[in-house]
C-alpha cells in the first residue's frame, strides 16, 4: 500500500513539474538558453525572439527516433499572424531547431534532420494555423 502511495505521488509530482511550461520558461535551463541564443545569431536582436515573452501555448513532448524533444511556441505580441516561431529541443542531446517566421521572412534555423523538420513544421501548422 505505501509503496503504491508513494509511486502515486511520484507520478503526480513529474506530471506537475510540467504543468502549465510555456516557452519562456525553456530559458529557464541554462543549456537550452546557451544553444538557443546561439542558434540565433543576429536574429537574436529580436527582442521578443531572445526572450520569448510573447503568446505561448504550453509545451508538448514527443519522441522522434530514440530523442525526446521539447517542443514550444511564442510569437510577438499584438502580431503573433505574421512573427511567430517554433522550437523543438531536445534535453539529452542540448539540440535546438527553430522555424522563425518575421512578416514574409521564414528561417529555419539549426539544420533539422527531415523527421525534426516535418515535427515542426506540423507543430507550426497547428499553432499559427489551425
Amino acid at each position: 500500500m505505501k509503496r503504491t502511495i508513494l509511486m502515486l505521488t511520484i507520478a503526480v509530482a513529474s506530471a506537475g513539474s510540467h504543468a502549465e511550461e510555456r516557452a519562456w520558461d525553456l530559458l529557464k535551463d541554462k543549456s537550452f538558453r546557451s544553444a538557443y541564443h546561439k542558434l540565433l545569431g543576429e536574429k537574436r536582436s529580436g527582442k521578443w525572439v531572445a526572450k520569448l515573452y510573447g503568446p505561448s501555448q504550453e509545451t508538448t513532448y514527443e519522441m522522434i527516433g530514440q530523442v525526446k524533444y521539447i517542443f514550444a511556441d511564442s510569437c510577438r505580441p499584438h502580431y503573433c499572424d505574421t512573427n511567430n516561431l517554433v522550437i523543438a529541443y531536445a534535453p539529452s542531446t542540448k539540440t535546438v531547431f527553430v522555424k522563425l517566421v518575421e512578416e514574409n521572412d521564414i528561417s529555419l534555423l539549426g539544420n533539422p534532420p527531415t523527421e525534426v523538420k516535418t515535427q515542426l513544421e506540423n507543430y507550426y501548422a497547428r499553432r499559427f494555423h489551425p
